[in-house]
This record gives structure tokens, sequence and C-alpha cells, in this order.
């Protein structure tokens, strides 16, 4: 009877251990919206992106570059959250979603949207090295999620009746980008990362909105 109920208890623990596994997200990130299955893109470099669920994926982003953005500024700053408001003045020009770019239902327009989000998270891409020197102790975090806003840019493209619209990035580009971070200062650094992960976000939560809809149309 006790090699029974022992045997019983070895099964009922393997198979919570196994249902335990199924909700822990490959990141290492807290799963940021319930009910949505977590995106792995571990070993993925050789499938078409069109396989990755992009309306998943980039609400994932969201959530993920949010958590980077929060995270960084209380560390680096020793503030709460609720001040990064006196951040506000700092600013850098930054990719970001306007209604010119036909992501809003008035004058949408599914082309231009598209390139647009590529195009931002194409540049976004620069930042990648500044962002890193913040989390030195969790670099990888940032690189997971720069590797998954890569997936994401090649998986917009691919749905693009002519990705040729999304240029390169030319080197007069890369230095308007880059210019304003080019500081000895550890301080200006660490606001420029601030500045980088906010406006990250942003331009994040107009793309999940803007894919959204697209889906709605598709």
């Amino acid at each position: 009877m006790r090699r029974h109920s022992s045997f019983l208890a070895k099964r009922l623990l393997a198979f919570a251990l196994a249902l335990v596994s199924l909700f822990l997200p490959a990141s290492g990130f807290p799963m940021e919206y319930s009910g949505e299955e977590f995106v792995d893109l571990t070993g993925t470099s050789g499938l078409s992106h069109l396989t990755t669920k992009w309306e998943l994926l980039s609400a994932q982003l969201r959530g993920e570059v949010c958590h980077l953005r929060d995270e960084q500024f209380t560390n680096t700053f020793n503030l709460p959250v609720e001040q990064m408001g006196t951040f506000s003045l700092n600013k850098i020009d930054l990719p970001q979603i306007t209604i010119e770019d036909g992501c809003f239902k008035t004058n949408f327009n599914k082309e231009k949207c598209l390139g647009t989000i590529a195009k931002g998270l194409q540049e976004y891409q620069l930042f990648k090295q500044h962002v890193k020197e913040s989390f030195v102790k969790h670099s990888s975090k940032v690189e997971d999620v720069w590797n998954r806003m890569k997936h994401l840019s090649d998986d917009v493209i691919q749905r693009m009746k002519n990705s040729k619209n999304v240029a390169v990035i030319d080197e007069h580009r890369k230095e308007l980008l880059l210019n304003p971070l080019q500081s000895d200062k550890q301080w200006d650094k660490y606001v420029g990362t601030h500045v980088i992960l906010r406006e990250l976000t942003r331009f994040m939560e107009k793309s999940v909105r803007a894919i959204r809809y697209i889906s709605s149309k598709s």
C-alpha cells in the first residue's frame, strides 16, 4: 500500500511540474497578457518569419520594452516610476508613428503603415548596444528584446506588397539618430537610455494598435 501511495505521489508531482512549465516564458520576462500563448522564437532563424504570430509578438514586445524602461528608470535614478515625468523635457528625435504614416483609422494606408513600423523597428536596432550598457548584469534581457524586434520587423516587411519601400538606413540617418547620444558623461548616457526606452515604448504601443487594426481588416 505504501509503495502504491509513493508511486502515486511521484506521478502527481511530475504532472504538477509539467503544468508549471507550460506557463514559464522562454525569455525570462513575466507574462504580461494572461490567456495568450507565449511566442518562442528560439531556433527559428531558419524559418519563415510569417510563422510567428505578429499580433501576439508585438503585444509581448510592448510589455517587455515597458518592463525594461521601468527597470532602468528605478534602478538608475532611484526614483519610483510615477516620477518618470520629471524627465519629460529630455528629448531625442527618435522614430515615432504619426497620423501621416497611415497607421490610424483616419487616412489609413496599410502599405505605408507597414513600412513605417518596419523602418522604425530597424532604426531602433541602432541603439541596442547603448541600452545594453545600462543592463550590464542582465544584458541578455536587452539582447532578447532586440532579437524579437528584428523578427517582428522581418515579419512586417514580408507582409508588404513592395518591401523595397523600406529603405536601408543610410549613414546620414544613422548620424542623426546616434549623435545626440555621443557624450562622455555617464549621467547623459543614463538619461539617453531612458529616453530611448520611453520612446520605444510609445512606438510599440502605436504599432500594436496598428497591427491589430490591420489584422481585423484582413
